[in-house]
């Protein structure tokens, strides 16, 4: 735990993911799912959680394939299909992220999905995506 404070300490102030929360504007029923951010936004935000795996790299990280006792994509694709209302990502992965994963959340984000948010946090952008009206 130490090290995670740590982490957090030196990437983070805590304003940034504050900003996040507070530009993410759930209805009831509504669900937000961070795919390439901090898991604290669904507390912070009061969302449900879209999926038992709330931490984002036990989706994106191909570290975790196999690890998490499901398929990584499936349980993407599963999450996608509940359309979530918004969804956190960043600019860019990291080198230990999953293509596929990317490549079928990106894909999703450019159908259904317009960028509301930009917000440094460390060394990555996150970008917050709210679900376009009738999509």
């Amino acid at each position: 735990m130490a090290g995670a404070t740590i982490y957090a300490r030196s990437h983070i102030s805590g304003a940034e993911v504050r900003l996040i929360a507070e530009a993410i504007k759930l209805r009831p029923a509504e669900c937000l799912f961070v795919f390439h951010g901090e898991p604290i936004l669904y507390h912070l935000t009061g969302s449900c959680l879209p999926t038992r795996y709330a931490f984002p790299s036990h989706l994106n990280d191909r570290g975790e394939a196999g690890a998490i006792g499901v398929d990584q994509l499936a349980e993407l694709r599963r999450v996608l299909a509940t359309r979530p209302a918004y969804i956190v990502s960043s600019d860019r992965p990291r080198a230990r992220n999953t293509p596929q994963g990317w490549a079928m959340v990106a894909a999703e984000l450019g159908q259904h999905y317009r960028p509301v948010l930009g917000v440094r946090v460390g060394d990555r952008v996150r970008l917050l995506y709210q679900r376009l009206p009738g999509s």
